[in-house]
C-alpha cells in the first residue's frame, strides 16, 4: 500500500521551451498528459517560457505554470538555460520533486541536465520533433554531440514514434528510447459535434462533401499541393467543398493560388481555428486530409479518426505508423497533386 501511495503522490516538473497558450501538436500533448497525470493524483509543474502579457506563475486548473523570460539568439539561449536551472532549483526547495521531465531537448537540454545532477533526481527526456528533426529548419549538424549528451545523460528517452528515434539515433541517441504515441481526449473528440447548422456556417450545404484541412500554413506542409490536387477533384464532382483550417505565412499565397486557379468557389480559409473548436469541425466533415512533408506523430490525424473520418496523408516521418492505410485512411507520396486527387476521389465515389 506505501507503495502505491508513493506512485499517486509523485511530484514532477515538466520544463517545456513552449505551453499553453501557445497552440501547436506539441503543446496540446503535454497538456494532456500533464491532466491524466493529476487524474493520477499526481502533482505537476511546469516551467516554461513566457508569452506576452501572461503573468510569470499561474495555474491551467490543478497544473502549476511557471514562466521564465527568453530572449533570442546565443546570449538569449544561456540566459534561458540559466534561468530554467535557477528556477528548478527554487521550487524544488519547496515541492521536493520526485522527477524532472523535458520536453524537446535543444533549447533547455542543458539546464536540465545540470539540475538532474545538482538536485540528484531522474530526468526524462521526450524527443517532439522538430529540434531531432526538421526538413526546412534542422538543427545544425555541429550540435550533435550536444544533444547527444543531453539524450544519453537522461534517465529515459521516450519518443511518440519509431521515426522520431531513427532521426535520434543519427544524432548520437544510444540509450534504448521507449515509443509513447500521442494520446486523443475520445470525450471532446467524437461524433457526438456533428451538426448540419455548422456546415452550413461554414458554407457547406447538406449536398455537397465537406473536405477539412487544419495545419500551419507553412513551407513544412506545403499546402499548396492541396491545393492543386484540388481542380481534379471538382472536375469529376464539382459538389466538394474543402475547409482548409490555419494561420502562416504562406496563406495570403495559397488564397493567390485557389484564386488563380479558379477554384474560389470551393474552397473556404477558415483561418486559425482554436483547439477546443476542431471537434465541431472534425464531425460535420467526411473526409480529413493533412499534406505535410514531415510530422513526428501529426496528432490532427489521431483526432480526426477518433471523430469516426478517414483520412488522406503523405507517406512521410511517423504518418504511416499513425494511419493504417487502406483501413483508417489512404496514404500517398508527398507533394504529389495528382495522387492526393485520385486519393480524395476515391473516398469521395465511396
Amino acid at each position: 500500500m506505501k507503495a502505491k501511495e508513493a506512485l499517486e503522490n509523485l511530484k514532477i516538473c515538466f520544463v517545456t521551451p513552449f505551453y499553453l497558450p501557445a497552440v501547436g501538436g506539441t503543446e496540446i500533448a503535454i497538456h494532456e498528459i500533464a491532466k491524466r497525470l493529476i487524474e493520477r493524483d499526481y502533482d505537476i509543474t511546469i516551467v516554461t517560457t513566457t508569452l506576452e502579457n501572461l503573468k510569470p506563475h499561474e495555474s491551467i486548473g490543478a497544473i502549476q505554470i511557471q514562466r521564465i523570460p527568453c530572449k533570442s539568439g546565443k546570449i538569449g539561449f544561456i540566459n534561458a538555460n540559466l534561468e530554467v536551472l535557477k528556477t528548478l532549483k527554487e521550487l524544488n526547495k519547496t515541492k521536493n520533486f520526485d522527477i524532472l521531465h523535458q520536453f524537446h531537448l535543444f533549447s533547455r537540454g542543458g539546464a536540465c541536465i545540470f539540475a538532474k545532477k545538482l538536485l540528484k533526481k531522474p530526468l526524462v527526456t521526450s524527443l517532439m520533433g522538430y529540434d531531432t528533426y526538421s526538413p526546412v529548419n534542422p538543427v545544425p549538424k555541429i550540435f550533435d554531440p550536444y544533444m547527444a549528451w543531453v539524450m544519453n545523460n537522461s534517465n529515459a528517452v521516450t519518443s511518440p514514434s519509431n521515426d522520431l528515434i531513427g532521426h535520434a539515433k543519427n544524432q548520437g541517441l544510444k540509450k534504448d528510447a521507449v515509443v509513447i504515441p500521442h494520446g486523443v481526449d475520445l470525450d471532446t473528440f467524437n461524433l457526438s459535434n456533428y451538426s448540419n447548422e455548422f456546415r452550413k456556417k461554414v458554407g457547406v450545404r447538406d449536398s455537397e462533401i465537406m473536405i477539412f484541412s487544419v495545419q500551419g500554413l507553412d513551407q513544412r506542409k506545403k499546402v499548396e499541393y492541396l491545393i492543386n490536387a484540388i481542380p481534379n477533384v471538382i472536375k469529376e464532382d464539382p459538389n466538394v467543398k474543402f475547409v482548409i483550417g490555419g494561420k502562416g505565412p504562406e496563406k495570403k499565397n495559397l488564397e493567390r493560388l485557389s484564386k488563380k486557379l479558379d477554384i474560389e468557389d470551393n474552397v473556404v480559409f477558415a483561418g486559425f481555428i482554436p483547439h477546443e473548436k476542431l471537434p465541431t469541425y472534425y464531425a460535420p466533415c467526411d473526409i480529413f486530409v493533412l499534406h505535410s512533408t514531415y510530422e513526428a506523430f501529426g496528432i490532427v490525424l489521431a483526432e480526426a479518426m477518433a471523430s469516426g473520418k478517414p483520412v488522406i496523408s503523405t507517406s512521410v516521418g511517423a504518418i504511416p505508423e499513425v494511419v493504417d492505410n487502406g483501413k483508417t485512411g489512404i496514404i500517398v507520396p508527398p507533394m504529389d497533386s495528382k495522387a492526393l486527387a485520385n486519393a480524395i476521389l476515391e473516398l469521395v465515389r465511396d
